[in-house]
Parts: structure tokens; sequence; C-alpha cells
């Protein structure tokens, strides 16, 4: 018996992982901003996975990094999605993805961080 996951049409399954991956980058820049600057951050895996609760160990400039990208995210090793994601760096304890176009478009017109044109 399929999944709910796998029996969703492809587009609103990449919507789907992409609203949540979305959600996750939120959550890891409230936690940026909210903080001292120090060397290692501990931030959430930004995984499609609902209910995902990995931490991640990110240095903060792979971290800043990352995020001048709209289209990238952070992700534990291995929760990248074939389908949506191209693996872009694989770090000590965390990857950095990159959306596919269809899922990249989706992914910067809900992701712009507060203050990004």
């Amino acid at each position: 018996m399929p999944s709910d996951e796998t029996a969703q049409p492809p587009r609103d399954r990449a919507r789907r992982i992409v609203c949540a991956e979305v959600n996750a980058r939120r959550v890891n820049e409230a936690l940026e901003r909210g903080r001292p600057r120090q060397g290692v951050e501990t931030f959430i895996c930004e995984c499609g996975a609902i209910g995902c609760t990995v931490k991640l160990q990110v240095g903060l400039d792979a971290y800043l990094a990352a995020r001048r990208h709209f289209e990238r995210f952070l992700v534990a090793p291995g929760h990248d999605v074939e389908t949506i994601d191209t693996v872009v760096e694989r770090c000590d304890g965390f990857w950095i993805v990159e959306k596919a176009h269809g899922a990249m478009e989706l992914a910067q017109s809900r992701g712009a961080r507060d203050g990004d044109g």
C-alpha cells in the first residue's frame, strides 16, 4: 500500500516538500538572529520530511554561505529528495542541497529572507 506521500501527484509532492523546507529555514533564520555569533551553531534539518527533528552542527560561515542562495538548504546526510534536490556540497555532518528548476522557483518565491528584495 503506497504511503500518502508517494500517492500525491509529483507537483503536489514537490510543493509540500519545498514548503516544509522553507518552514525549517525560517526556524533556522530565527535561531540565527536570536543568538550571539559563534563558530558552530545548532540548526534543524531543512529536509522536506514532515516531523524531521535531526539537529545539525554547522559552522556559522557555512550556514551564511548556503543562505546566499535562496534555492539552497541544509539537510542531514541522506535527507535529500532525489527528484527535487541536487547535493552541491557534502560537509561533515550536513549536506547542502539545491532545488531542481521547478522546485527552485517555488523556494525562491517562498524563501526570501526578511529584508531581501
